[in-house]
């Protein structure tokens, strides 16, 4: 299987280096000098490629669903910070009868932190003694804080506590990959929940996972939609 990149960074190029552990061959790598467009020559290149693998920025993010959608390309977006676009890029993906994927973090591990924060959150909802938090680090140089697993977690703690009050603190220093802690907090005692990344190598995995997930499918998906066919064995 054919992809392409958008994105030239850190992630497009562990991307490439892991693309071949999927049996997928990297064809074509778009980037601020080279964008995405819809025009002929971009065509030829994306001829035999099914899927691309959106790693660049929020300001780009709709954009690319939308010249994705022009070539008729099936999309994974592994970029945070635009989710306040989803409607907008539903309809898009609705018209154009593409499919996306998409997550606030394409990580196998989190995306399973995701069902124990769900299943947690429910626990102690029934505790009233306890209140819960939010920690979350990454690099000096990712640009949206909370980030958006941090966001999303909080959701998902929100949701099965019955609260909107979930409080969220962001570090952004040095090289740190991301760590994300959930934590219930009493008088007697604090339990915590801990998902840290020890690279990027988990991102590459799940983005490359969903990219051969949606090839032939259409419509909008959260990556948690790939993770509970992988769980079920479909």
């Amino acid at each position: 299987m054919n992809v392409a990149l958008i994105g030239s960074g850190k992630m497009g190029r562990m991307i490439r280096g892991m693309a071949a552990d999927y049996d997928m061959t990297v064809t074509a790598v778009f980037d601020i000098d080279d964008p995405l467009r819809d025009d002929d020559e971009t065509k030829r290149r994306l001829d035999a490629v099914p899927v691309l693998i959106d790693f660049t920025v929020p300001d780009a993010a709709l954009p690319n669903v939308r010249t994705a959608a022009l070539l008729g390309k099936n999309l994974v977006v592994g970029t945070t910070g635009w989710h306040d676009s989803l409607p907008a890029v539903g309809e898009i993906v609705r018209s154009a009868g593409i499919g996306v994927v998409y997550a606030a973090n394409f990580s196998l591990g989190v995306n399973l932190f995701y069902k124990i924060a769900d299943y947690a959150g429910a626990l102690f909802a029934a505790c009233s003694r306890y209140e819960p938090y939010l920690l979350e680090s990454h690099h000096k140089a990712k640009k949206d804080a909370p980030s958006g697993t941090a966001l999303a977690l909080a959701s998902i703690l929100g949701s099965a506590m019955n609260r909107s009050d979930i409080p969220v603190t962001s570090l952004r220093a040095g090289y740190i990959p991301g760590m994300h802690e959930i934590g219930f907090d009493s008088r007697s005692d604090t339990v915590r929940l801990v998902h840290s990344a020890r690279s990027r190598e988990g991102f590459a995995d799940g983005s490359l996972l969903a990219a051969r997930w949606i090839n032939g499918r259409t419509g909008l998906y959260r990556f948690a939609d790939v993770l509970d066919d992988v769980l079920s064995g479909t």
